[in-house]
């Protein structure tokens, strides 16, 4: 007579629960990254907040790497899972320094020392002249994305990306952010516009942050076209209308960023490479003998700074 594998399953859950242990999973994501000369390593079992803080990245002055994920599966002994849980931050943070070695943050730093150029500015400037005194959320928030992009680049000085910043911060201050929501629930979403391979402006999205920045690193390191990750939130009151959130988001994106981009990417994507040969031909040079990891987080950079290596 066989064995059913869900009782199997219940009595070892059982036997386990006796025993004061359970087996668990354990997920964490983390990344490197370089600030103020020095590397560090932020791991946290929140893959939202990880995807966060890569996004917001440029407005910090932090060149962050792509997030990692970290899972292990083990016996938790009642009252054991903090120190556990600190025991899989260390070993995450080890991997990462093996993922992303000195050599590779060698290359970032000799890069970034090199003075960024400035051919984002008029497009930036552009923008702040034409939301000027309008104090819209969408607007900030897309001169805001675009502005980090460009940082991300190196396609704007450090004096005028700080003019940005304090007309985004002034401009906040001066908005109200209280708002009166009347429905029950809510769903956001994150996404881009990029050009296809038919010259058309495509929209892809998804309502995990952390999903879309990967998306939109591929799409990148491949040459393709992207705008700046947007999100939105959208209230709502019966769930009938759940399938129709994505197309509201497509089309919002689309109305608020189409324009922009189609006028912006293009000028932005022909102007000169801030870097060097001599960085182009280092960097390929030390490329294969970089770690996976090392090898797909610098080549994206290299697209980014038109230098493809």
């Amino acid at each position: 007579m066989g064995i059913s594998r869900d009782l199997f399953c219940a009595q070892r859950v059982e036997a386990l629960s006796t025993m004061g242990a359970m087996e668990e999973e354990l997920s964490l994501s983390g990344c490197a990254y370089l600030a103020g000369g020095e590397v560090y390593y932020r791991v946290s079992p929140n893959v939202e907040e990880m995807a966060r803080f890569v996004l917001d990245a440029p407005f910090a002055e932090r060149w962050a790497t792509p997030i990692q994920p970290f899972t292990t599966r083990q016996l938790l002994l009642t009252g054991e899972e903090d120190s556990v849980l600190a025991d899989l931050k260390r070993a995450a943070a080890r991997a990462l320094a093996e993922a992303f070695p000195p050599a590779f943050f060698d290359l970032i730093t000799a890069a970034t020392a090199t003075p960024p150029a400035s051919a984002a500015w008029p497009i930036i400037a552009g923008l702040i002249d034409a939301y000027d005194g309008r104090f819209l959320a969408d607007e900030c928030q897309l001169l805001a994305r675009l502005l980090g992009q460009c940082i991300t680049a190196r396609q704007i000085d450090a004096a005028h990306a700080k003019v940005a910043r304090d007309w985004l911060n002034q401009t906040r201050q001066q908005m109200t952010q209280d708002s009166v929501v009347l429905e029950q629930h809510q769903r956001t979403f994150y996404g881009f516009l990029y050009q296809g391979g038919d010259g058309t402006w495509q929209v892809k999205s998804n309502q995990s942050l952390d999903k879309v920045l990967a998306a939109q690193r591929t799409l990148e390191t491949g040459g393709t076209l992207c705008g700046p990750i947007l999100e939105k939130t959208f209230y709502y009151s019966d769930a009938r209308t759940l399938p129709t959130l994505r197309s509201r988001f497509a089309d919002w994106l689309t109305a608020l960023s189409g324009d922009v981009l189609a006028r912006a990417l293009p000028l932005l994507a022909s102007a000169p490479s801030p870097l060097s040969t001599s960085w182009q031909a280092q960097a390929t040079a030390q490329l294969p003998h970089l770690p996976a990891a090392s090898q797909t987080a610098l080549r994206h950079l290299a697209q980014l700074w038109h230098t493809p290596l």
